[in-house]
């Protein structure tokens, strides 16, 4: 993914099955409605800190991503961003956790 890009639109890796890995951009401040929905083979997520927004079931149907850490510096979550995610940490202070998340835990 290029550097210029500063938003990952909504649905744009939507039901990509074979999608494996990504690493975001630092430049990315928003990821969009259902933009890794029903990504079932993605493993590996790395979200930077330049993130302040998660749209609604962002990561949902995303079953091999068992762990995600989301920056603190996110302050806006979508509902069910994070369905069917078994581990998600987050110090932050967005409201309506856990957004689908099936634990929600503290990073350390």
């Amino acid at each position: 993914m290029p550097n210029s890009v500063t938003k990952i639109d909504d649905s744009a890796f939507e039901d990509c099955s074979s999608l494996t890995s990504i690493i975001i951009p630092e430049n990315v401040t928003e990821i969009g409605e259902k933009a890794f929905k029903g990504c079932e083979s993605l493993t590996d997520l790395i979200i930077p800190d330049s993130v302040t927004e998660i749209g609604k079931s962002a990561f949902k149907e995303c079953f091999s991503l068992t762990n995600l850490i989301i920056p603190d510096s996110v302050m806006k979550i979508g509902d069910n961003a994070f369905a069917d995610i078994d581990k998600v940490y987050y110090n932050g202070k967005a409201k309506g956790s856990p957004w689908g998340a099936k634990n929600l835990l503290k990073k350390k």
